[in-house]
Formats: structure tokens, C-alpha cells, sequence
């Protein structure tokens, strides 16, 4: 038996579903009943989960399609990207984005001189917050945290000295309309795996054709043991185009049902004005802009009473850019909850000893770990007295897991 009700209080009964789980009767993965959809099997404890969030591709659909590989699409925004970098000039692109306004390459000829062995890649935000940076040989395989972020901007050079652009390009990375697919390629770099947050990384292939869809993904059973009996068809009547379905812009709305034990974080480098959460009052932020060029900095994450400073000592300290480390700061004091150094598009997990954690929790973000200069300060209520859901976000750090006393881990990147 399943009901799904609209709160934590229960008052409004949303449906109720009842199915039969012995297997005696026929039971598929991606079998849907109402609202929810089977997705995978365990058959003994602590053995593996058996999924079909990918299925293996027919024997030999192409040769770029191996044993390694797995047949894939991008379902939800990636928590990590895979590419490789192949060598090919901008009108040898293939994807999907192609002539919607998305996608963008200009570059040399020359990227294809047989001479070189590699090139030195950067893979950053819109706003130059840098994702990837390094020297990758020719087919060589690389991957990146995402952020989160929707759009990525990669330019390849010819050295790390970056004087010589070979190919500048940008192409949209959220699995939202246009999509991106495996075996998709974007100028010089081929996409050829995913990982969302909480799985391992993926190498995937796709039946590719230049300039039209990819192969749909194949069935997975036939949920009708017989054809059903034709009748005859009414003549068709003219109906209205449903309006498109717009992109989610969060994670399902997951709330936090009880104090969790551990919390888990992105860190993406964004400013205060880019907050999104349920608290008002109970929350704030400070900082500076200059937080959008960090591509690492160091993190103090402490409940306000017992490891962290006030909330106006810390936005007198933004305020004034000060330089001089507060030589009575509690979080040098005291055992936060966590400090260290975190790179751009890092999961932070963050736990109490094995205990709740108190009802609120300061995040204060420094440049570097001499905490010399705070970059921003945030504080918010992790009681879940207060609204506090997956996906919410406090300046630089968004929301993505909840760990309870029972051990259940609700998470999404």
C-alpha cells in the first residue's frame, strides 16, 4: 500500500495505490503505479540494486558502443561531465543544439595539425568561474564538477602560456530542451559519459546521426501480453497544442522531514543575490561579488552558538574587506562542524558527531585557508522547524542531501 499525501501532517490524502510485490504476479522494472514507478530491485540484503536507469545497447549497433560502455541519456542535471578531447574543427560538429542559438564554435583549422599531441583546454561558467584547466593529449578522456551550471564556455589553446586560441565554444549543458547526449560532439570535445550526484560515473554511448534526434531509448518490455482488439477510428477532431512543459528550475520538492544527522552542499561560487529557500527571516547573507571568481576557497560550516562568530561581527568583517584575522574568531576556537578547502562544484558533507543538529548553522566563506579575507557569510535555520528543502539555496551553498537518524538519505543535485 501506497498514499502520498500533500505534508508531513498528513491532512490531505493526494492517492492511494495498491499493488502486488510477492513476484508471483508479473512485476517490471518501469512499471508505473499512479503516481510512483518502479525503478529498481534488491534481492538480498546488502546486495546490489538492480536498476534500469540505463539499458545495455543490441550487440554491435556501432562500433563506438563497447562492452565498457552503457547505452544513456541525460535524464537530470549531471553532478560530473566526461569528454574527450578528438581533434575536430567547428563544422565537424555534431549535436542536437545545432541552429537553435545555443551552441556556438569558432576556431582554426589548424586544431587538426596531425603535429600536435594535445592542447591545453579551459572549461569554465558564463560568468568565468573556471570548471576544468589542463593539458589534455589527443583522444584524451576529462571530467569536471558541473555547478549546476546550464551553460559552459570551453576554449582550447595551444599551451598552458594561452597564447595561441585554437577553438572558443559554448553549448548549453542542462538536460532541458535542446538536450545533450552522449556521443554528442561539440567541436574539438566529445561528450561520452555522466554522473549525477550520489552515483558513479558513467561512460555511455548513443547511435549518433548528424542533424537529426538520437536513437530513442528501446523499450524495456511489452507491458500487454496480447494486442488489444481494434476498433474502429472516430474521425480526428482538431485539438489545441498543449502548452510546452517548462524545465524544472530545482530539485523536486523534497522538504526536510526531521533534524538531520548529515547535510550535504554544493559549493558554486555564487553571490547572495543568487539565495532561493523558504526561510525570509530566518536566513541572511553577506559578501562580495568577487565570490564568482573563486574557483576554491576555504569553508567554515559551525552552529552559531558553538562554533561560529555572530552574525554582526561577521557582516561588520565583509563589510569592510577586513584583513586582519579576529584572533578571537570561535571557529578557530571550537570544532566546526567542518573547515577546509573546497574547489568549485564540491560536495560538502557536513555532520554533528552523531547527533541533530541545533537549529541553525553559519557558513562562513573564506578566500584561502590564511581566513584572511571572508568572502561571505551566511547563516540559516537547519532545525527543519523552518521550511528547508533539497534545492535550496544560501548564496554560494545549495542544498542537495538530507541524512536521517534511520539512516535514509533523501538527496538531489
Amino acid at each position: 500500500d501506497v498514499k502520498i499525501y500533500s505534508g508531513n501532517d498528513k491532512n490531505w490524502l493526494l492517492q492511494s495505490v495498491r499493488f502486488h510485490s510477492s513476484c508471483s504476479q508479473n512485476l517490471f522494472i518501469n512499471d508505473s503505479f499512479g503516481a510512483v514507478e518502479l525503478s529498481g530491485f534488491q534481492y538480498q540484503k546488502n546486495g546490489p540494486m538492480k536498476t534500469c536507469q540505463c539499458e545495455t545497447l543490441p550487440p554491435s549497433p556501432s562500433p563506438t558502443c563497447t562492452p565498457d560502455k552503457e547505452y544513456c541519456t541525460c535524464t537530470q542535471s549531471p553532478f560530473k561531465f566526461m569528454f574527450k578531447y578528438i581533434q575536430q574543427t567547428c563544422e565537424e560538429s555534431q549535436n542536437q543544439q545545432l541552429g537553435t542559438g545555443t551552441y556556438t564554435c569558432d576556431g582554426k583549422s589548424s586544431i587538426k595539425n596531425p603535429a600536435r599531441t594535445g592542447a591545453y583546454i579551459v572549461v569554465s561558467r558564463p560568468n568565468g568561474a573556471v570548471l576544468f584547466q589542463n593539458w589534455v593529449f589527443n583522444e584524451g578522456e576529462f571530467e569536471f564538477a558541473t555547478g549546476g551550471t546550464s551553460n559552459m564556455d570551453v576554449k582550447i589553446y595551444s599551451g598552458p602560456d594561452r597564447a595561441w586560441e585554437l577553438q572558443s565554444l559554448t553549448f548549453r549543458s542542462a538536460c532541458s530542451s535542446p538536450t545533450i547526449q552522449a556521443e554528442e560532439s561539440f567541436g574539438a570535445v566529445k561528450l561520452i559519459g555522466f554522473q549525477y550526484f550520489g552515483a558513479d560515473m558513467r561512460k555511455c554511448c548513443l547511435v549518433f546521426t548528424p542533424n537529426s534526434p538520437p536513437t530513442p531509448r528501446p523499450t524495456p518490455y511489452t507491458p500487454h501480453s496480447s494486442p488489444p482488439t481494434p476498433s474502429p477510428s472516430p474521425p480526428p477532431s482538431p485539438q489545441p497544442s498543449p502548452p510546452p512543459t517548462p524545465s524544472p528550475t530545482r530539485c523536486p520538492s523534497s522538504i526536510c522531514r526531521e533534524r538531520p544527522f548529515t547535510m550535504y552542499f554544493v559549493f558554486d561560487a555564487l553571490t547572495c543575490n543568487a539565495s532561493s529557500n523558504s526561510q525570509e527571516s530566518k536566513s541572511s547573507c553577506e559578501g562580495h561579488s568577487s565570490i564568482t571568481n573563486a574557483s576554491s576557497a576555504f569553508i567554515v560550516i559551525s552552529d552559531k552558538d558553538t562554533g561560529g562568530k555572530t552574525s554582526r561581527r561577521k557582516t561588520q568583517q565583509v563589510r569592510k574587506k577586513n584583513s586582519d584575522k579576529n584572533k578571537n574568531d570561535k571557529n578557530d576556537n571550537e570544532n566546526p562542524y567542518f573547515s577546509g578547502s573546497i574547489s568549485f562544484g564540491a560536495v560538502v558533507e557536513v555532520d554533528n558527531n552523531g547527533s541533530k543538529f541545533p537549529a541553525d548553522m553559519d557558513v562562513t566563506i573564506y578566500k584561502d585557508d590564511s581566513k584572511s579575507e571572508i568572502l561571505q557569510y551566511v547563516k540559516f535555520h537547519s532545525s527543519c522547524s523552518q521550511n528547508l528543502f533539497l534545492g535550496d539555496r544560501f548564496g554560494s551553498m545549495k542544498v542537495i542531501g538530507f541524512k536521517y537518524e534511520d539512516g535514509d538519505i533523501e538527496k538531489c543535485f
